[in-house]
């Protein structure tokens, strides 16, 4: 007995205490103990061996750490043995910033070993000094590319998970749209996208083998220094032919975090991690999870590490406890709280608002409170100054603390209990969904991470959404989604969803629709009731790309749609919800929509009695605020295309998208352009004559405006340009990226035509820059009556007003604003694409001279033998056009349409392309300027006709969008 006691202790010291090695074999560094083996290369910094001692099975095809997608690698310059003993082990590795750096950060890499370590710690710290110079980055990750022959089961989070197809079935996949998705040789579709995670309760992923039993996971316990914290939903691990990625992503920016900016003279540091590498084998790939999550529950205890010593790493912390408690404003009763979520989040200037850009900074949470006035608290705080912010589930908003938190280390902030008051005006007639910052309650909502569902919506509900409350069940017939849906053309449009609703009384004061949206993409919304005026569009939602990417929460928003008693009635009334994509409509879906996380109606006088029901899910019966609602008022103007026209009996006439029919529509039934399209018996819709007709390829219906504008062309007496002036970029420029081997079609327009060119395209320019920068102010004081402007941007204009480059433009169509510090230190007002597009036009007309807007050229790239649909900036272009019924020429869709005639392998062959995706040889910018002579006369325009010479006549090409 005395022996097998002795014998048990042991072994129990032995697997406690067994030593931990380091050795350095000139090219790698190997770190062992008696549970794995991990060889690191000294060059690079990668890990490029995982094994388990006395198990030869490699688990590693390569690793990597990058920033931005694979445009910037992790490439150190030195390495350093921190420490080697018999119990700990750690090495470091440093890339330092430098004048070549494509980031101004300096990383430093550790890996580290402990005696009892099951795999590898790893922890990054990216530092930027205050006399770096600004920089940008939305992505840092390390990605492991497992061996998917053995690791062929992901797992992600305990009901998301699945066995990987075979490599050979994912080397035949067929590329979908979007592009991350692909058709396996079975039919189904996979799309990398739905293995995304969301932070906030979340904690391992990684793969496991069906027939080896080994695991290798990613074991977090914090997840502190996570861009966006509790906000953020990242991509965790996906499919990769003869790969299993896992991948760490430390700042992810796939669902609308946007981009981190460092300015220059600020001092940053953030260490990422330690997070454990956890390496195991189990019976099953059930064991092997459940393995993984008994591991971090003990990383858990350990938290935060004390074994860590490299510099920003803090140990010594603080705590916060408090009682949460929210109030009905109505009846000044507490709301019961489900699900509360209370996160403390490090506060930042106004050009990182919190939470519409998710943060770059430190952030500490706690979830999963219940009750009407729950305990809170937060452990392991790093000292500093938090924000405190709250939500809970069966409540409408987000609340924020009216005071900062201060932390400081081994206290504990005691913050007592604060009651937030609900927003809230009037009592609630009915309401739609559960307030959950999701759409999970609506149909195909339970199974999101799903590829294709937004395309179904046009066979599920044929007639688009038309929700009877009391009647219809959100379940089965609201969409998870308000997307749009394709015409007859081809051409994607709107669909207006309509909310039906009976009442015996008419409010006695202004009433509230309140509508809190879960995720948005590329779209504009607006409300009307009883088919009055829609209200000002909602222009500045996020582009979260929850829809593209397969996810059901984004970037949460309220918003608050006011009316007044006037515009109810007795019986029967109608709320219909406009979805507007920003930028214009394309022949291929965009991924467009908005989804609703719920809705609700607040009337002053009115009960739910007095309705003809209430929420077909009586447990929601409560709301709040936070405190950035949005306010929109029924009786404000609205110019935006999807608002209803009503009171049209003096003969005016609709425009495209606008309202033309239906029972109970009092306002004209005559489009501006276009044909009134019936859909039911409730809603009829002005769309382009080439939605009810197709008319493929040949026509001009890609441009609306063009028709009208060629009748203009054709009816006026045509006057000859002295000049023609070009404000562009580098794909226009003389001498294209002023590399020597590329020009811009700018330098062989003028051999087509008899007038002067006056090219001032310049390389690198935007809208934003070609304005500031004075390049504009040149051209237009060169500029005389009777003369044409050719305005084309574009390719240099995306990356929002706080991007490094200082190129791009303010999101929305309109007037909106923002107000940077460029990294010379002077301020500037940064406007919509639109906005300096319409200066400049306006600038030319008053000089009695014509503008001509161009899309910008596409990029050389090709998927099953076409050329994808361009950006935003093209659809910007065509709208300026509409409204100021200037010439467009689409030259992004002729050059496209064109390319895919000739064909990739001939684009190729003849080398169009020789250093890069966007700038064009002589031989290519040549063929753009015969494609926009091309344009001139499918456009008809008269005066630029007039002009041609023999060689711009001799253009024979189709007008084909």
């Amino acid at each position: 007995m005395k022996l097998y006691i002795f014998t048990v202790l042991f072994t129990y010291i032995s697997a406690v205490f067994a030593a931990v090695s380091l050795t350095d074999n000139g090219s790698s560094y190997i770190l062992r103990n008696d549970y794995a083996i991990v060889t690191i290369a000294k060059n690079s910094g990668y890990i490029t061996s995982l094994k388990l001692n006395g198990n030869n099975q490699e688990f590693l095809n390569r690793s990597y750490i990058d920033a931005n997608g694979g445009k910037v690698y992790f490439s150190p310059q030195s390495s350093k043995v921190i420490k080697n003993t018999s119990s700990h082990v750690e090495v470091a590795f440093y890339d330092n910033y430098n004048s070549n750096s494509k980031l101004g950060l300096d990383w430093e890499v550790r890996y580290t070993m402990l005696s009892d370590t099951r795999g590898v710690y790893y922890s990054l710290t990216n530092t930027h000094k205050t006399n770096y110079p600004e920089t940008s980055y939305s992505e840092i990750r390390l990605v492991l590319r497992l061996k998917a022959d053995i690791f062929n089961h992901l797992q992600v989070e305990d009901d998301v998970y699945r066995d990987m197809p075979s490599a050979a079935d994912q080397n035949k996949c067929v590329e979908m749209g979007p592009k991350e998705a692909c058709q396996l040789p079975n039919g189904e579709v996979i799309h990398k996208y739905d293995w995304s995670v969301d932070m906030l309760k979340h904690h391992i992923h990684g793969f496991s083998s069906k027939s080896t039993g080994l695991g290798c996971w990613f074991v977090i316990p914090s997840l502190e220094w996570k861009n966006g914290g509790a906000y953020n939903r990242d991509l965790s691990c996906h499919q990769g032919g003869s790969d299993s990625l896992q991948i760490m992503y430390m700042n992810g920016s796939h669902y609308g975090g946007g981009d981190a900016t460092i300015k220059s003279g600020e001092y940053f540091q953030k260490v990422y991690g330690p997070f454990l590498i956890y390496l195991n084998k189990a019976s099953s790939v059930e064991a092997s999870w459940n393995d993984a999550k008994n591991m971090l529950n003990t990383e858990g205890r350990k938290w935060p590490y004390s074994f860590v010593s490299q510099p920003g790493y803090v140990k010594e912390r603080g705590k916060v406890t408090g009682t949460l408690a929210i109030n009905n404003p109505l009846t000044n009763t507490r709301l019961p709280l489900e699900d509360a979520v209370v996160t403390l989040v490090q506060p930042q200037s106004a050009t990182e608002p919190i939470p519409n850009q998710q943060w770059r900074h430190m952030s500490f949470w706690t979830h999963s409170l219940s009750g009407a006035t729950p305990n809170f608290v937060i452990y392991n705080v790093i000292p500093g100054t938090y924000e405190l912010h709250a939500w809970a589930k069966g409540v409408v908003g987000e609340f924020v603390l009216d005071k900062l938190v201060t932390v400081k280390a081994g206290e504990v902030v005691n913050l007592g209990k604060f009651t937030f008051v609900e927003n809230r005006i009037a009592p609630i007639v009915w309401e739609i969904g559960i307030p959950d910052r999701t759409a999970m309650e609506y149909k195909h909502g339970n199974h999101f991470n799903q590829w294709g569902l937004y395309h179904k919506f046009k066979t599920e509900f044929p007639n688009s959404v038309n929700y009877y409350v009391g009647k219809s069940n959100y379940a089965t017939d609201w969409n998870y989604c308000h997307v749009s849906i394709q015409g007859a053309d081809g051409k994607y449009m709107q669909s207006p969803w309509n909310i039906y609703f009976n009442l015996n009384k008419i409010p006695t004061g202004t009433s509230v629709l309140r509508i809190s949206i879960a995720a948005s993409s590329y779209s504009a919304l607006s409300v009307a009731l009883n088919d009055g005026k829609a209200t000002a569009e909602v222009k500045d939602l996020v582009d979260d790309a929850c829809i593209r990417r397969d996810g059901i929460r984004g970037i949460y928003r309220e918003l608050e749609f006011k009316f007044e008693p006037s515009a109810f009635k007795i019986g029967e009334n109608k709320f219909t919800l406009y979805s507007r994509k920003t930028g214009g409509y394309n022949t291929y879906y965009q991924f467009d929509g908005i989804m609703y996380d719920h809705i609700r109606l607040e009337a002053p006088g009115v009960t739910e009695n007095s309705s003809n029901a209430a929420n077909n899910n009586q447990q929601v019966t409560t709301t709040i605020v936070r405190t950035t609602t949005n306010v929109v008022t029924a009786t404000t103007n609205s110019n935006n295309a999807s608002a209803t026209n009503s009171n049209n009996n003096n003969g005016s006439c609709n425009k495209l998208f606008w309202q033309c029919g239906g029972i109970n529509w009092k306002g004209s039934t005559t489009c501006c352009e276009g044909t009134c399209q019936k859909y039911n018996e409730y809603f009829s819709q002005c769309v382009s004559n080439g939605s009810s007709n197709s008319n493929t390829n040949t026509n001009n219906n890609n441009n609306n405006n063009n028709n009208n504008q060629s009748s203009q062309q054709a009816s006026q007496p045509v006057v000859k340009p002295g000049t023609i002036f070009i404000a562009g970029d580098s794909t226009a420029d003389e001498y294209g990226a002023n590399n020597g081997k590329t020009n811009g079609w700018g330098k062989y327009f003028r051999d087509y035509v008899t007038c002067n060119v006056n090219n001032q395209a310049k390389s690198g320019q935007s809208a934003r820059t070609f304005w500031r920068d004075g390049r504009w102010n040149s051209l237009i004081a060169g500029v005389s009556r009777n003369d044409y402007v050719f305005i084309q941007f574009g390719h240099n204009d995306v990356g929002g007003p706080h991007n490094a480059s200082e190129k791009g433009s303010n999101g929305g169509e309109g007037d909106e604003t923002v107000t940077v510090t460029r990294s010379n230190g002077q301020q500037e007002v940064v406007h919509t694409f639109p906005w300096y597009i319409r200066q400049m036009c306006n600038q030319v007309i008053n000089k009695g001279a014509k503008p001509v807007l161009l899309s910008y050229t596409p990029n050389f790239s090709f998927t099953d033998g076409k050329v994808g649909e361009g950006s935003r900036f093209q659809g910007y272009m065509k709208l300026v056009a509409n409204e100021m019924n200037i010439p467009y020429i689409d030259l992004y869709s002729l050059i496209a349409r064109k390319w895919e005639e000739l064909g990739e392998n001939y684009i190729k062959s003849n080398n169009w392309f020789p250093t890069d995706y966007k700038h064009t040889s002589p031989v290519a910018a040549d063929f753009n300027a015969q494609m926009i002579v091309t344009g001139i006369k499918c456009v008809k325009i008269q005066d630029l006709i007039a002009v041609l010479n023999n060689k711009g006549n001799a253009v024979n090409n189709q007008c084909k969008y």
